[in-house]
């Protein structure tokens, strides 16, 4: 369901949510998001689940149309209830529609895995320095060089601060190590709504996204945002004193993420400077 925006779906059209999803309106509840005009006409489904077996990546899975071509998942992340859906596109792939599951492709990657299903591509490795050594790190980075290739860990990891746009921090990290799994699959096209290296790079409707693994889309985009030309990039030096001076915090909070430092190795240093 786009965000903000339930009163532009038609009213012919049914919604879904989580059971544990807050569908109190206002003004009948003073705090909440929606208002009573964006749930007339339609018909509203609770989806539970509670007593569900079946799962993928560890996570609660309903087969929507029971003929697996259409999969919910039970994915609790930025707000309680929140789902995520797998859409088999050919016998073997699929496209993993992740929601809010996170708010920046950093929280995702890199990861050992995906590093050696998605290499990161020539031209972004021999970019070094455009991720700042100041703010992020690696085993083998070098003061003004930084070294994809030996970061083992993503970038960023779920805001835990008490502003922390997740609702609990702790199973939203626990969720988002799930779908990462996704993420790191030949099989698998994560697709989430706050990913902005997406932009420009995805047909629009009615195209069809059905051959995104023979077109090599995932690909092609993997690591669009590590370049810093691709509106997802976050990890320069100005850009990270514009925006990390804004908390005072070990790991300074991006809104939704935090930074983090690569812990995979325990003899090798780990860098911050906070500005």
């Amino acid at each position: 369901m786009p965000e903000g925006t339930v009163s532009n779906i038609p009213d012919t059209m049914g919604l879904m949510f989580g059971a544990e999803t807050n569908i109190t309106t206002f003004p009948e509840s003073p705090t909440a998001t929606l208002q009573a005009s964006d749930l007339v006409g339609h018909n509203i489904t609770k989806i539970d689940f509670a007593a569900v077996n079946l799962t993928f990546s560890g996570l609660k899975a309903i087969d929507y149309f029971g003929d697996g071509s259409f999969y919910l998942l039970h994915i609790p992340v930025h707000l309680p209830g929140h789902m995520t859906a797998l859409a088999r596109v050919t016998l073997t792939s699929f496209i993993a529609l992740g929601g809010d599951t996170f708010h920046h492709v950093g929280e995702a990657c890199p990861r050992p895995a995906f590093q050696k299903n998605f290499p990161c591509p020539v031209d972004l490795l021999e970019a070094k320095t455009s991720t700042s050594t100041e703010y992020f790190w690696s085993p083998n980075s070098n003061m003004g060089v930084f070294d994809m290739t030996s970061r083992a860990q993503q970038l960023f990891s779920v805001s835990n601060l008490s502003d922390s746009f997740y609702a609990d921090p702790a199973i939203s990290q626990v969720s988002l190590e799930k779908i990462a799994t996704f993420d790191a699959d030949r099989d698998f096209f994560l697709v989430v709504a706050h990913n902005m290296s997406l932009v420009g790079a995805l047909p629009y409707f009615p195209a069809s996204l059905n051959d995104w693994k023979a077109s090599q889309l995932k690909e092609t985009m993997a690591w669009g945002f590590v370049d810093k030309a691709n509106p997802a990039f976050a990890f320069g030096t100005a850009y990270s004193r514009l925006q990390y001076r804004r908390r005072e915090s070990k790991f300074p909070v991006l809104g939704h993420f935090q930074r983090i430092p690569d812990i995979s190795a325990s003899s090798s240093p780990i860098h911050l400077k906070i500005g």
